[in-house]
């Protein structure tokens, strides 16, 4: 439940949007370096909450990310 409640408020505050954008900014549109980037995003987060909060929250930050590296695609085309 609280979860949920932690993944509402990132998706409020849009929160989710300022670490997906970060986490581009710091490693790049280069899907592995993504990939690896989501990795250790959750990874951290996972330290201090449990692993089920922290799959709800990444769900918006990973859809966020898709979102973002896919304007970048249609932006270099």
């Amino acid at each position: 439940m609280g979860a949920f409640v932690i993944a509402l408020a990132m998706e409020k505050w849009n929160l989710y949007w300022r670490i997906a954008i970060t986490i581009i900014a710091a490693i790049g549109t280069n899907m592995d370096r993504i990939v690896l980037g989501f990795m250790v995003a959750t990874g951290f987060l996972s330290m201090w909450i449990s692993n089920t909060a922290t799959a709800m929250m990444m769900i918006p930050i990973g859809l966020a990310i898709i979102n973002q590296v896919a304007d970048a695609l249609k932006d270099d085309a």
